[in-house]
């Protein structure tokens, strides 16, 4: 069963130094075949895997991120105060996903011509995500 606000179930080590946030991310992936979309009922909760993976913030990074002198820092900044925008939405419609396999001519790995051809032409290329399957806490 899918566990939103994974955060309310994690005990977090400890760590050598002061921590003013932590930053993480839930990724579910369901273990069960998608509906037929063209007859039978929607399934949107069943067996799956939750891969969860967290790193503390020390404070003098939140600092820096806080002070925005990059790019990269003012886009991390907001899309992690995006919950006190006006319109949160605009900063979560743009999350991109980037999935990197850094072996993939592994000869241990047996991926079909299909396969093959996906990761050659989309292994680390950026790939927007459907807002309406991400939930934000």
């Amino acid at each position: 069963q899918r566990i939103d606000h994974i955060m309310q179930h994690l005990e977090f080590p400890e760590v050598p130094y002061e921590v003013s946030h932590w930053f993480v991310i839930n990724c579910q992936v369901p273990n069960y075949a998608p509906a037929n979309p063209l007859w039978g009922r929607s399934v949107t909760d069943g067996p799956g895997m939750s891969l969860v993976c967290y790193s503390p913030i020390k404070p003098d990074l939140w600092r820096q991120i806080r002070k925005a002198k990059s790019g990269a820092h003012e886009l991390l900044w907001r899309f992690l105060n995006a919950d006190q925008m006006e319109d949160p939405e605009q900063i979560y419609n743009r999350f991109k996903l980037i999935g990197r396999l850094n072996n993939p001519e592994n000869p241990k790995l047996q991926f079909n011509r299909t396969c093959q051809s996906l990761v050659k032409n989309y292994n680390a290329k950026p790939v927007l995500t459907r807002p309406r399957k991400h939930k934000w806490f």
